[in-house]
């Protein structure tokens, strides 16, 4: 057996197989020693074993002070950060809150002011309504008169047209007299043109008649 140990390639197999660097040193040194010579007592063994141990509690004691102390330090920073953020959220919030009641006023108050416009317009068209119903009523009233009025002047025209005829029966029955007394003193010709003249008269009355009807 060789009486001579590579410690530090021992020690850095170690530290690559994940083991502290404390720890590493340590184990090395152990075997450097337990190889010192070629041949090794128990008791050098178990006092190896014993100073590797104190060792290992040493380092592990070191590791747990130190894990604590990061865990602290941790544990405030977190506390710190969330208390912060609370505090932010919180003012957020507060924010949100008077927008959203300042919001709602402005709606509240649009809302009231289309309101009384919507009132008003229809307020306005309940009265131009009620104004033009008026002047329908009166334009209808003012129509019927003016068709009784004008039923009225057709009586009086029909009148005047039945006069008319009248009339012109009577001079027809004239002229028939007044042909059958001055026969013998008119020519046929100036009683023809007497009678076709009267003829005319007629037909001109009947199409008169016929038209206004």
């Amino acid at each position: 057996m060789s009486s001579m140990l590579d410690t530090l390639a021992i020690s850095k197999r170690l530290q690559k197989a994940g083991d502290t660097p404390e720890h590493a040193e340590a184990v090395a040194e152990v075997f450097g020693m337990v190889f010192q010579e070629n041949v090794v007592t128990k008791a050098d063994l178990r006092e190896a074993c014993d100073k590797l141990d104190k060792k290992i509690d040493s380092v592990g004691a070191t590791l747990d002070k130190k894990i604590d102390a990061v865990g602290a330090t941790l544990d405030k920073k977190i506390d710190a950060v969330a208390s912060t953020l609370d505090k932010k959220i919180d003012a957020l919030g507060a924010r949100l809150d008077g927008k959203i009641v300042a919001l709602d006023g402005k709606i509240d108050a649009v809302a009231s002011t289309l309101d009384k416009k919507i009132d008003a317009l229809g307020a306005r068209l309940d009265g131009k309504i009620v104004a033009l119903d008026g002047k329908i009523d009166a334009l209808g009233a003012r129509l019927d008169g003016k068709i009784v009025g004008l039923d009225g002047k057709m009586v009086g025209l029909d009148g005047k047209i039945q006069g008319l005829d009248g009339r012109i029966l009577g001079l027809e029955q004239r002229g028939e007299a007044l042909a059958a007394r001055y026969e013998s003193r008119l020519s046929r010709a100036m009683l023809t043109l007497f009678v076709g003249l009267t003829g005319v008269i007629s037909l001109a009355t009947s199409l008169l008649m016929t038209h206004i009807k």
